[in-house]
């Protein structure tokens, strides 16, 4: 539903299909493919999913930022994440030796919207994306972020 929400109210129009089309193609690791279907299906579950479920607890962002912990706060607009997602977005763009702006839809679901300049870096920047993810998924109950920490080793 919060994807679904994201995309909705999004100035771009999902292609879901599109988007399920493309977790193989994402990596041969299993595991990468197996993160890809779990982000895209919920398996995560978030603080205001889990009050939904138990009827009782708090709903509010296990990160202690005050706001609720929808999907996509969890993963994408929580302010702790703004930080982590900022060094990302600037190391991938230095990286590739292009300006990346930092999107929604390329973070979580790596879709590039039709900029074919970074069509020969695409695979990198996708593979960069999903550690990163990996490096939130690690750490999902944690209060404390470390993240560029874990994500230079």
């Amino acid at each position: 539903w919060t994807l679904y929400y994201f995309a909705s109210n999004n100035r771009y129009s999902i292609e879901w299909e599109q988007v399920f089309h493309q977790i193989p193609f994402t990596s041969i690791s299993r595991n990468i493919q197996e993160h890809g279907t779990k982000v895209l299906q919920r398996w995560y579950y978030t603080p205001l999913r889990l009050q939904h479920i138990i009827k009782s607890g708090n709903k509010f962002c296990w990160r202690r930022c005050g706001e609720i912990g929808s999907l996509l706060h969890m993963w994408w607009s929580c302010p702790l994440l703004h930080k982590f997602w900022d060094e990302i977005f600037i190391e991938i763009s230095n990286i590739i030796g292009q300006p990346l702006e930092p999107r929604t839809e390329l973070a979580l679901l790596n879709l590039f919207s039709g900029e074919n300049r970074f069509i020969k870096q695409k695979t990198l920047i996708s593979l960069l994306l999903v550690s990163a993810r990996l490096v939130i998924a690690a750490n999902w109950k944690k209060c404390k972020l470390h993240f560029i920490n874990e994500l230079e080793t």
